[in-house]
């Protein structure tokens, strides 16, 4: 099948709750790319479903703004017989949600670097005033040689943007990652609400726990307001303590507590990365 008169669909290669994503040959250019098709229940209608096809037309509208090696590039956006399609880079791999749920072993060098890497590609976002607002290890695909790419800009925010697909006190992210600012309003939040996020993410990659789940909906709404993490050498003691202070600084309540840029984070990462090589290197036998 061809849709968008040039892009012929090889195979379905995902879904999920509002979406198909289909691996297609661009005929125009000969490259391989994955085609996103937006598709909405027959039960939304109205002003809802409204809402829906400018979120999904904004996902690429935002990811547009970006160039960058960690984040996803998207070709194309159009519409065809009232359905709705994204045409972005194919990324053949996982995401770093399989391989935790694979409790897939990487090195300290390897995790350091793919860490590095999603901070750079953050970084680059928050320069251009783009706000994720969804950082989770679902939204990060791990390519065969270990590239990042940062995915699904389905709720970004520009801060400069003033459109009102947000409504004042509408919380959007996902729960176990989310700012306490989020919390209370998703369209205020800066891009110190991504940093928080980043922090619960490599919480998570530490411990294999979130640092805020009270079990239900409601308890862990309140523990990601009210109260401090464990903190992670708690439940790993051989953790770097370096990195345990990275995160708890991420997770810090108050948004003026955390790191303030991305780029502060990527330095420190840098520096555990180099004194670990060198400890590895000194800790070889000498021949």
């Amino acid at each position: 099948m061809i849709v968008l008169e040039k892009y012929q669909i090889i195979e379905e290669v995902g879904r999920g709750g509002m979406g198909l994503v289909y691996k297609a040959l661009d005929l125009r250019l000969g490259r391989t790319v994955a085609l996103k098709e937006l598709v909405i229940s027959q039960t939304i209608i109205g002003a809802d479903r409204d809402d829906i096809v400018a979120r999904f037309k904004q996902e690429a509208q935002t990811a547009a703004f970006l160039n960058h090696p960690n984040i996803i590039t998207i070709f194309d956006v159009g519409e065809e017989n009232n359905r709705h399609f994204i045409a972005m880079e194919f990324l053949p791999g996982k995401s770093l949600k399989d391989y935790l749920d694979e409790d897939y072993k990487y090195s300290d060098d390897e995790l350091l670097d793919i860490l590095i890497q999603i901070a750079s590609g953050l970084e680059h976002a928050h320069l251009k005033g783009i706000v994720h607002r969804d950082i989770k290890p679902d939204n990060m695909k791990i390519l065969t040689d270990n590239v990042v790419k940062i995915t699904d800009f389905g709720i970004a925010r520009i801060e400069s943007s003033t459109s009102n697909l947000t409504q004042d006190g509408t919380m959007l992210g996902t729960l176990g990652y989310i700012s306490p600012e989020q919390l209370h309003n998703s369209k205020g939040v800066d891009s110190r609400a991504d940093i928080f996020s980043y922090g619960a993410m490599l919480y998570e990659i530490y411990t294999k726990k979130l640092p805020f789940d009270g079990g239900t909906v409601g308890s862990t709404i309140l523990k990601i307001m009210t109260e401090a993490p464990v903190p992670p050498r708690k439940i790993v003691p051989e953790l770097n303590e370096d990195i345990e202070r990275i995160i708890l600084k991420c997770l810090q309540k108050d948004p003026s507590e955390r790191y303030q840029k991305f780029k502060e984070i990527i330095q420190e990462l840098t520096i555990i990365k180099i004194q670990l090589s060198k400890s590895k290197e000194a800790a070889q036998p000498k021949e």
